[in-house]
């Protein structure tokens, strides 16, 4: 989860985050995630992975402020990470 809060308005998405070899969040889509799936059971699979995120701290934009990829992107798959 992504806190995006920006001026007054406040909110948490759920977005993809990618780390680093470290386990240092480098990368997040621009965009929260939705469910989709082509049966049942992927749709299952990704809300049990929404559920599960719950437990987890909700990052910030400064949690991605490491100095070596300081972006947000809609389609991270385009980027190359070193």
């Amino acid at each position: 989860m992504v806190n995006l809060t920006e001026d007054d308005e406040s909110w948490i998405e759920i977005c993809e985050v990618f780390y680093d070899d470290d386990h240092t969040p480098i990368l997040y889509t621009e965009k929260g995630i939705s469910v989709a799936g082509e049966t049942k059971e992927e749709l299952k699979t990704q809300l049990e992975q929404m559920l599960s995120c719950l437990n987890k701290p909700v990052l910030i934009k400064a949690d991605f402020n490491n100095n070596r990829l300081k972006m947000m992107v809609e389609d991270a798959d385009s980027y190359k990470l070193d």
